[in-house]
C-alpha cells in the first residue's frame, strides 16, 4: 500500500512541473544587433520582459513560447542574436521552430523555443526546460522515498 501513495505523490509532482499557469507568457524582446547586452551570455539588466498578448494583440496565432533564435547576415558575415516571443506549432517537435523564413542574405542558424515566463535568457532553452523537469522529478522522488522509509 506504501508504493501506490509513493509512487501518486511521485507522479502528482512531477504532472506539477509541467502545469503553466495562465494563457499569457512574458519573454524578453531584444536584438544583439541593437543591444549588447542582447548577446550570450545574457545580460537582463536593461531587457524588457513583455507580454507576448500585448505584443501581438491580433495575430491569428497567439504567441505561447519564448524564442531565441541567431541570425548570420551574409553580406557583412555579422551573427546577432534576437529574443522574442513565438508560437510552438503542434506539427513541429516541441522546442523546435518551424522551417524559418530565409531572405538572401539573413539565414536563421539556430532557433529554438521554451514555453515558460522569461525562458529565452538561457544560452540553450531546451535545457533549461529538461532541467526543470529533471529537477521536479528528483524532488518527487526523494520525497517518496522518505515517505516510503
Amino acid at each position: 500500500m506504501a508504493n501506490v501513495h509513493v509512487c501518486v505523490v511521485v507522479a502528482v509532482i512531477t504532472l506539477f512541473s509541467f502545469i503553466q499557469i495562465g494563457d499569457a507568457i512574458r519573454c524578453f524582446i531584444c536584438q544583439s544587433d541593437r543591444d549588447d547586452n542582447c548577446n550570450d551570455p545574457f545580460n537582463k539588466g536593461n531587457a524588457i520582459l513583455l507580454d507576448c498578448t500585448l505584443k501581438y494583440p491580433s495575430t491569428p496565432f497567439q504567441p505561447n513560447s519564448c524564442m531565441k533564435t541567431i541570425e548570420y547576415n551574409q553580406n557583412s558575415g555579422v551573427r546577432h542574436i534576437v529574443r522574442s516571443c513565438g508560437y510552438q506549432s503542434s506539427l513541429v517537435a516541441p522546442g523546435k521552430c518551424e522551417q524559418p523564413l530565409h531572405s538572401n542574405t539573413i539565414k536563421t542558424e539556430f532557433c529554438e523555443l521554451c514555453n515558460t515566463d522569461g525562458c529565452n535568457s538561457a544560452p540553450s532553452l531546451l535545457s533549461k526546460n529538461i532541467f526543470v523537469h529533471l529537477l521536479a522529478f528528483s524532488f518527487a522522488a526523494i520525497v517518496g522515498n522518505y515517505i516510503l522509509f
